[in-house]
């Protein structure tokens, strides 16, 4: 599960037994003080005492967007993080056909992906590793 469909699932699981009174939340705002005197359920326990760790990727760009955000980051600082978030692999195909084509792919993409010719609809595999930086 992704780290964002877990967060949204947990608000919505609490927000749907707000329904009936509005606001108010036993676990929020419980009347005897102890927060643990809002947990209903199996489901509340089973999801909000366990301990949830968000992958690396998560902890990263939230790093980033942090310092992005709220701090004052150097040119070449902002730079590299936009890079390695946002950098695309960017190519350049001469077809069988004779077309030459661009393509550009997502950081993070799979090796061995494919691309086709906007000309002949040849599929033409690419393999990263074999790419030169220019």
């Amino acid at each position: 599960m992704k780290h964002f469909d877990y967060i949204f699932e947990l608000q919505i699981r609490q927000m749907e037994k707000r329904l009936p009174d509005g606001y108010n939340s036993r676990l929020g705002m419980p009347q005897n003080g102890n927060p643990m005197s809002g947990i209903s359920d199996e489901k509340d326990a089973e999801h909000l005492l366990m301990e949830y760790r968000p992958s690396e990727d998560v902890v990263s760009w939230f790093a980033f967007r942090e310092n992005l955000l709220f701090k004052f980051l150097r040119p070449k600082a902002v730079e590299a993080g936009l890079r390695e978030w946002f950098s695309k692999y960017e190519g350049l195909i001469i077809c069988d056909c004779g077309h030459l084509f661009t393509f550009s792919l997502p950081n993070g993409v799979e090796p061995g992906v494919q691309v086709t010719c906007p000309n002949c609809s040849t599929r033409h595999k690419v393999d990263l590793a074999d790419a030169q930086t220019i």
